[in-house]
C-alpha cells in the first residue's frame, strides 16, 4: 500500500487497517498523523478504538475522551 500523503487519507487507511485487525499498522499511521497535526480528533478517536481492540480499555477511554474535548459533538466519538 502506498503511504497516504495527507492526514485525512492516513486516517482513512488506518480505519481500514483497524477493520482488518491490523492494529500495529493502524497505530503506525496514526502516529505519523500526530507528528503533523497533534491531537487530531479523528486520529485520537481511531487510536482509542485500536487501544480498545488490544484490550487496553482504560487507555481507550482516555484517548477517546481527548478526541471528545476537541470535537464534543461527534456522534461516533460519543457512541464509543
Amino acid at each position: 500500500m502506498k503511504e497516504p500523503s495527507n492526514t485525512k487519507d492516513a486516517v482513512k487507511a488506518a480505519s481500514v487497517f483497524v477493520n482488518e485487525g491490523r492494529y500495529a499498522d493502524a497505530e503506525r499511521l496514526l502516529t505519523s498523523v500526530f507528528t503533523v497535526v497533534p491531537s487530531y480528533p479523528p486520529a485520537l478517536h481511531l487510536l482509542g478504538l485500536v487501544n480498545y481492540h488490544r484490550g487496553a480499555v482504560d487507555q481507550a477511554i482516555e484517548t477517546i475522551s481527548k478526541a471528545l474535548t476537541k470535537a464534543p459533538f461527534e456522534y461516533d466519538y460519543l457512541a464509543n
